[in-house]
C-alpha cells in the first residue's frame, strides 16, 4: 500500500510551501535560526575579516 507518484509530489510541494511560510514568518518576527546562520550575520562576519 504505497504512495502514488502524484501523492509524493503533492507532499513535497506542501512541505516546501510550509517551509517558505515559516521562513517568511521568522524573518518578520526576527526569529534567529539555530540551524542556519542569518545572511546578515554572514555579511557582518565577512566585512570584519
Amino acid at each position: 500500500m504505497g504512495l502514488t507518484r502524484q501523492q509524493v509530489v503533492d507532499d513535497v510541494l506542501n512541505r516546501y510551501e510550509n517551509h517558505i511560510q515559516y521562513l517568511s514568518y521568522a524573518a518578520e518576527v526576527g526569529g534567529a535560526s539555530v540551524l542556519t546562520p542569518s545572511v546578515l550575520a554572514a555579511r557582518t562576519a565577512a566585512e570584519t575579516d
